[in-house]
């Protein structure tokens, strides 16, 4: 059945993602000329900084791209500009008020659409909506709620989605979560669960803090937090984005699964999303992704996804504070971590935001295995993808793996970030198939074993600016070189 479903909703919604799938995914800002004209701009708009590499080339922080289509530009803060409704339009709820807003509990199949910036905070409670399975249309409107919660209901703005749909919608929030009880715990900036769902054109401003109270440390929890959703279920996230920051800081017997849009996944579709989000977690076991913390079981694709995103686990310790040492890994992938034996298909995504890994416990433990990939880490197929992250894992565990960019399959991609970890790998892990792959010479090989492959290559930098240099890559349709201050391949402005 919910195979059914998600292939009706692919079907209603296949246009607008083809239209916005002609953006590119380089020319994404806070403002732009929608008419088609160039405008410059900075992707990293708060630094003037930059890092180099071995090579003695600069690589930005603050990289500046020149816009000759007016596709994928913000506009009013939304990927897909909003015409604001004046008047409700037939068939739908017009909400006014935070007390309108509230009442969507009493009919949650209906269709509503805001038509004022709602401010939750004014109310003297609130408890997410539970089991919503009509249309909510945002209008271009935002929400607000800045509260400290206790209560798995009580943040958020929906507890669950179910074949519902929530549209042209943002949230501006900061949200404190406090959790201390067992089992499965789902939050996010607007969803906490998705199941059949789809969302389209919305936005998350702020920040999320996941607390747990002083000296709780008894029992085991597992925390799945994303920007927009917590936990995805069949669904379709489309045009959305993080830009708030996510934070997990006392995880002693928790595993965290952060992620700029989602934070766990199953058989979801992710079109046309990003994080600009920092993701922090401190738990025993951490998977992050900047785009979804954990992606479990087959089908999932994430299709035209990035990540700018500083995304960092750190276990710092003096001496030894997990209590079960084979709990204990940590994940990170630019676009996503693939939980054990699953599969997924990211195609059209790159990853720009550093990744940063320290776990160091005092002594040395054999069983400790932190890992990251700039695009994933985990199994999965990787198409038409590039990475310039730097990731680090700094561990005195025995083991790490880091891969420029990650998975089972890896077709048509390159790696321009700086490795360092005890294992590396420019591309991925051994025994991947790779073609048609490149990566820079600040590592010997492709994967850890050394490994040699016919279509995959080291290059220098300079050999990397020469589009000569990539064969395979399909400069006609796909791809086309960067301009002098990030003079790589980059996806065409059209694609």
């Amino acid at each position: 059945m919910k195979k059914f479903i998600i292939f009706a909703l692919i079907t209603l919604l296949t246009l607008s993602v083809l239209t916005a799938c002609s953006g590119n995914h380089n020319n994404t800002a806070n403002s732009g000329n929608n008419d088609g004209t160039e405008s410059v701009i900075n992707l990293y708009p708060d630094s003037d900084t930059s890092t180099s590499n071995d090579n003695n080339v600069t690589q930005p922080q603050g990289r500046v791209v020149n816009v000759t289509s007016p596709a994928f530009i913000l506009s009013d803060r939304f990927i897909n500009p909003i015409e604001q409704q004046t008047t409700v339009p037939d068939g739908f709820i017009g909400i006014y008020t935070a007390e309108e807003f509230d009442k969507i509990r009493l009919q949650r199949e209906s269709k509503y659409i805001l038509m004022a910036n709602i401010d939750l905070t004014i109310l003297d409670e609130w408890e997410a909506i539970s089991s919503f399975s009509g249309i909510l249309d945002g209008n271009g409107y935002t929400i607000k709620d800045n509260r400290h919660s206790s209560s798995v209901r009580g943040h958020s703005l929906f507890y669950s989605v179910r074949m519902g749909e929530i549209k042209n919608l943002g949230v501006d929030s900061n949200y404190t979560v406090e959790f201390s009880r067992s089992g499965s715990i789902e939050t996010a900036g607007m969803i906490n669960k998705a199941e059949s769902a789809i969302i389209d054109n919305c936005y998350f401003s702020g920040s999320i803090e996941i607390i747990r109270p002083t000296g709780d440390n008894s029992s085991r929890l597992a925390v799945q937090a994303g920007g927009i959703v917590g936990v995805a279920d069949s669904s379709i996230i489309n045009n959305s984005y993080n830009d708030g920051n996510i934070v997990f800081n006392d995880g002693l017997n928790v595993a965290v699964y952060l992620g700029g849009i989602v934070g766990s996944s199953t058989d979801s579709r992710i079109v046309n999303c990003f994080n600009k989000g920092n993701l922090s977690a401190k738990g025993e076991r951490n998977y992050i992704g900047g785009i979804v913390g954990e992606i479990r079981k087959d089908g999932n694709i994430v299709t035209g996804c990035y990540n700018e995103g500083v995304l960092t686990v750190d276990n710092n310790a003096g001496g030894i504070r997990i209590r079960d040492t084979s709990f204990n890994m940590s994940a990170v992938g630019g676009i996503a971590v693939l939980a054990d034996f699953a599969e997924a298909e990211i195609n059209n995504c790159y990853n720009a935001g550093n990744i940063n890994v320290n776990e160091n416990y005092g002594v040395v433990i054999a069983t400790l295995r932190p890992n990251a990939g700039g695009i994933i880490f985990g199994s999965g197929t990787v198409n038409n993808s590039y990475n310039f992250g730097n990731i680090t894992i700094e561990t005195n565990g025995e083991h790490s793996l880091v891969y420029g960019i990650g998975g089972k399959t890896i077709i048509n991609s390159y790696n321009f970030g700086e490795l360092n970890g005890i294992n590396n790998g420019g591309i991925s892990g051994n025994f991947a198939n790779i073609e048609f792959c490149y990566f820079l010479n600040n590592v010997e090989n492709a994967t850890p074993d050394g490994a040699l492959f016919t279509n995959v290559k080291k290059l220098t930098a300079e050999q990397m600016k020469d589009k000569s240099s990539f064969v395979g890559f399909d400069f006609d349709d796909v791809w086309e070189m960067g301009n002098p201050d990030y003079p790589f391949p980059i996806f065409k402005s059209n694609y």
